[in-house]
């Protein structure tokens, strides 16, 4: 009996130590991706539009290898007339957010879209901050926009990166979350919630991995980002 425990702890150990190896690897890989990625802006002479895209390395377009084919490269494509400014940031979380959203609060924008959640989700921020946070952050954007569209990035415990139980654990957590923005979105007349929560046999990006994730497998790749946008572009 002893001698299963200790097999079984030896088995615990070696696939821990496989989980923190290969988070720790794609963090690294992460790291190198976000070096090399700048986020899409356009500043035409004589703007029809203005547009503000925030959040996170999704905003930045982190994972494409070109910067066009972020989210906000894809509406720059579409409405080559509009200034685009972009506050995407690697990292950030919804309390960064707001305060990047104060900072500019005196602003009006034809349409502000918001990529965050993903951050808030891994790094386990309590439900409650996430909720009184989000709901700031959509008091503010709905009076600085005109029209204010709100993703988080689908089901983020879905990521090739992450194994069970970890997995499970984001996933649960990612379930949550949404329901929380799908709530406090639903509340503001002119804000749309694009919801990209999809469970795992519906879930395009794992049928393809090499395909729509990024090296790191955890950032959507160009063609990961044209999805999203598939999705955003029906809001637009």
């Amino acid at each position: 009996m002893y001698s299963f425990f200790l097999a079984l702890l030896l088995v615990a150990l070696c696939y821990g130590l496989y989980l923190w190896g290969s988070i720790h690897a794609a963090i690294a890989k992460s790291v190198q991706i976000q070096a090399r990625t700048t986020a899409y802006e356009q500043h035409p002479t004589n703007p029809s539009r203005r547009i503000l895209v925030a959040g996170d390395s999704t905003a930045v377009g982190v994972g494409a290898s070109l910067t066009q084919d972020s989210i906000a490269g894809r509406i720059g494509s579409d409405f080559p007339e509009a200034e685009i400014t972009n506050l995407g940031k690697s990292g950030l979380r919804l309390a960064l957010l707001k305060e990047a959203l104060l900072a500019r609060q005196n602003e009006r924008y034809d349409l502000i879209v918001l990529q965050i959640g993903s951050n808030d989700i891994t790094g386990r921020t309590s439900y409650t901050e996430i909720r009184n946070t989000l709901r700031e952050i959509l008091d503010l954007a709905s009076k600085m926009g005109k029209k204010v569209v709100v993703l988080t990035a689908g089901n983020v415990g879905l990521s090739p990166v992450f194994h069970p139980p970890i997995s499970w654990y984001i996933t649960h957590r990612t379930r949550i979350v949404r329901e929380i923005f799908i709530e406090e979105v639903g509340k503001h007349k002119n804000a749309t919630y694009i919801d990209l929560f999809r469970e795992r046999p519906d879930e395009p990006f794992n049928k393809d991995i090499h395909r729509y994730y990024a090296p790191d497998f955890f950032h959507p790749s160009g063609e990961g980002y044209g999805l999203w946008y598939l999705q955003l572009r029906e809001a637009l």
